[in-house]
């Protein structure tokens, strides 16, 4: 597995503290999935006006064993509702997911480990 570069983001603007908080939970665990950040909404052209999302980039299988863990944690800990959208930014595959359970963590698993289109070098 290659580098994979995901962005994590929410639809409705009132679930953005939900998705600060989910990346304040990710900056806390004791071994990060991979570099994380807090950034704009990189989507031109979208109604998310001023909406975060959090950039993250994987390095190894390891890294979206270690977000997809965390997340299923975060859901359960925090009991949030917000439904968090994972975009791969190598060729925009997307998944929503609105739980933390072992079906919408194994969604995020099997989406993104499939290499999909090579990012361009």
């Amino acid at each position: 597995m290659g580098e994979i570069r995901l962005s994590i983001g929410v639809a409705d603007p009132e679930d953005s503290p939900d998705l600060r908080d989910f990346h304040r939970w990710l900056g806390d665990e004791e071994e990060p999935p991979g570099r994380i950040r807090l950034a704009p909404d990189p989507v031109p052209g979208t109604m998310s006006g001023g909406l975060d999302v959090i950039d993250v980039v994987l390095t190894h299988a390891v890294g979206l064993a270690n977000l997809t863990l965390a997340y299923a944690t975060w859901r359960r800990a925090r009991r949030s509702r917000a439904a968090l959208t994972f975009t791969r930014a190598s060729d925009g595959l997307t998944v929503t997911v609105r739980e933390g359970s072992e079906e919408a963590v194994q969604q995020i698993l099997r989406a993104f480990s499939d290499p999909g289109q090579p990012e361009d070098r």
